[in-house]
């Protein structure tokens, strides 16, 4: 039984080392990276809209020029 190897233990390996690997490693890894970018895009915009309802926040908060 062979273990995965994680994309966590990738950014310590050597390309060299990387290169070893079958193709079909490559591939789940290129798979699993795939996967974690598509997620940090989805938590990006969740933080963003939160700074959105912060900003907004704020916005109701401060007094017009005039009050």
């Amino acid at each position: 039984m062979s273990t995965r190897i994680t994309l966590e233990q990738l950014t310590h390996m050597k390309i060299g080392e990387i290169a070893n690997l079958s193709q079909q490693e490559i591939q789940e890894l290129i798979r699993d990276a795939d996967e974690s970018i598509r997620k940090a895009k989805l938590l990006r915009k969740w933080l963003d809209g939160a700074l959105e309802v912060q900003r907004r926040q704020r916005a109701k908060k401060q007094p017009t020029k005039g009050e």
